[in-house]
C-alpha cells in the first residue's frame, strides 16, 4: 500500500531571510535539432549548464526542461511561456552555440529590449557581482 503524500503544511523548506539572495538565471540555447537524438543531445547540455550554475550559486531556470511533453501547444505558444519567463529573471545565460538557434537569438534580444542582464560566458557571469549563494554541497547517496 502507498503512503500518503504529506500534506501541504507538514512539508518544511528553509528559506534564507531574504529570498532574493540568489539571482535567478534563464538559461538560453539550442533546443530544436533535425533530429531526435540531437534534440535530446541539447536537452542534455542545458541540464548541465543548469546544474552547473546552481553549483556556482545562482538560481537557473531550463526552458528545456519546461517544455518537454507540454502537448498541444506549438513553437510560438512555447516562446510566449519561455519570454514570461524571462521578463521574471536578473539574466539570461547564453549557451555557447546560441547564435545558431533562432529561438535563442529572440530570447537574448527579448532580454535586451526589457533591461534584462545578458551573461556570453561564466567568467562575465562571475565578474558582474550578479548575486549569488553558494549552497551546501549534499552528495547524491
Amino acid at each position: 500500500m502507498p503512503k500518503p503524500a504529506p500534506s501541504p503544511t507538514s512539508i518544511v523548506i528553509p528559506i534564507p531571510a531574504d529570498c532574493r539572495t540568489m539571482a535567478v538565471l534563464y538559461v538560453s540555447g539550442a533546443i530544436s535539432a533535425p533530429t531526435p537524438a540531437g534534440v535530446e543531445g541539447n536537452v542534455r547540455a542545458a541540464r548541465a549548464w543548469t546544474t552547473y550554475l546552481a553549483e556556482l550559486g545562482y538560481a537557473p531556470i531550463c526552458p528545456h526542461t519546461n517544455i518537454q511533453d507540454i502537448g498541444r501547444l506549438g513553437y510560438e505558444d512555447i516562446m510566449a511561456v519561455d519570454f514570461m519567463l524571462l521578463g521574471r529573471c536578473d539574466g539570461i545565460f547564453m549557451m555557447p552555440g546560441w547564435e545558431k538557434s533562432p529561438g535563442a537569438v529572440r530570447e537574448r534580444t527579448f532580454a535586451l529590449g526589457w533591461g534584462i542582464r545578458v551573461y556570453e560566458s561564466v567568467d562575465e557571469l562571475l565578474a558582474s557581482g550578479l548575486k549569488r549563494q553558494l549552497l551546501p554541497f549534499q552528495p547524491r547517496g
